[in-house]
């Protein structure tokens, strides 16, 4: 096993960074618009092109843990970032950085399956909840911390140079990688990558957990997204310090992983899926304390689904933490669509509250049925 500190505080700095570049284009659409002679529509492409990229690149690089190892992914994918952000950084018209973006997002796909399958195998079971917590955190923590880091740099120096200092944190990361995480020999089942993903997507139960993982960014997203598109804050500093306001609660949700811990899995997500969702309904009156209690919430859900998913997986861990992380970040595509069809944000808070409420459903329906490990060559009878 692999000491926790060293491994766990790297990969949530990472997590952060990795993700930030995902949503570092929000705050400077009209820079970009302005520097590459995109109008207002077009410019949103720069995010989109990067996220449909990353969500797909779960599915390949889930596939690449198992035949190679975690380790050797996240050096490939921390490597190959280095160049595809430079790719960004230097772009001087707008296919040139569509396709950056691109680049980026597929690259950047390899680190969560390798983190997560690193920690699954590598992190001692007693303290594997924290760690994935940690993670989880890193993940939600990105939506803000990006957004300031790339205001900051853009204030001071220009949106190129956010990424420019990205790409050597990179560089910066791969070596420390490289000299710090254990080495492992390749896993000897990874030549069935696509076999494991397809028998673990024959389990009724394991579906079942990546449709409540949809759910999860789908509803946290939408209403983010409805703060914006319904002027619920307009004052552009008072938006960001309202996006901070969460962080506390991301911070809260690690350290209270071992009591939470003594929840069942399947119960607490149950719970905390129904608490978000009734503080969504009362999102409208007192948005500032609620969007606190749902990050929270959002904070202990993530992780124990993904335990769900490490625990059913078997050996195939690159397989399990790829079908995860591309239902939650489908789910996170779907967000923004809900608030743009909702005609108010009291609408989208509802539509967020009942999405969460039936992931709830779906949860304590398939959290009743036994686990049965994934077996390479044996199709099993019940959920993994």
């Amino acid at each position: 096993m692999a000491a926790f500190l060293p491994v766990v505080v790297p990969l949530g700095l990472l997590a952060v960074l990795v993700l930030s570049q995902l949503y570092a284009v929000i705050p400077v659409f009209g820079l970009l618009a302005d520097d590459l002679g995109l109008d207002a529509q077009r410019v949103t492409v720069t995010h989109t092109a990067f996220g449909i990229a990353y969500a797909v690149g779960f599915l390949v690089w889930g596939a690449v843990v198992d035949r190679i190892g975690p380790r050797r992914t996240l050096l490939m994918g921390l490597g190959a970032l280095v160049p595809a952000t430079v790719l960004v950084a230097t772009a001087r018209d707008a296919t040139w950085m569509i396709a950056a973006r691109v680049l980026q997002g597929a690259v950047a796909a390899a680190f969560a399956p390798a983190a997560f399958a690193y920690v699954g195998t590598r992190i001692a079971v007693a303290r594997r909840a924290t760690a994935l917590s940690v993670l989880t955190g890193s993940f939600l923590a990105s939506v803000v911390l990006g957004q300031i880091a790339v205001q900051t740099v853009s204030a001071l120096a220009g949106w190129r140079w956010f990424f420019g200092i990205a790409a050597v944190l990179f560089a910066v990361a791969t070596m420390a990688v490289l000299a710090a995480f254990d080495d492992e020999p390749p896993p000897r089942h990874g030549s069935q990558p696509v076999a494991a993903a397809a028998a673990l997507l024959g389990s009724a139960r394991t579906v079942a957990v990546l449709a409540v993982t949809g759910t999860v960014l789908a509803g946290f997203v939408a209403l983010h997204t409805g703060i914006q598109r319904f002027a619920v804050v307009t004052d552009p500093g008072d938006l960001l310090a309202f996006r901070a306001s969460a962080l506390p609660a991301i911070v809260a949700a690690p350290l209270l992983s071992g009591l939470l811990g003594r929840i069942r899995t399947g119960r607490r997500i149950v719970v905390f899926l129904l608490v978000a969702a009734t503080c969504a309904t009362v999102a409208p009156a007192a948005p500032v304390a609620a969007f606190a209690a749902i990050t929270f919430c959002v904070a202990v859900i993530a992780p124990a689904l993904i335990a769900l998913v490490l625990d059913g997986s078997g050996p195939h861990r690159g397989a399990g933490t790829a079908l995860y992380t591309c239902a939650l970040f489908v789910g996170a595509g779907v967000g923004p669509q809900i608030a743009a069809t909702a005609s108010s944000f009291s609408a989208t808070a509802l539509a967020a509250a009942g999405a969460w409420t039936g992931g709830a459903a779906l949860a304590a329906i398939s959290s009743g049925r036994p686990t049965a490990r994934f077996r390479p060559g044996a199709r099993s009878r019940r959920g993994p």
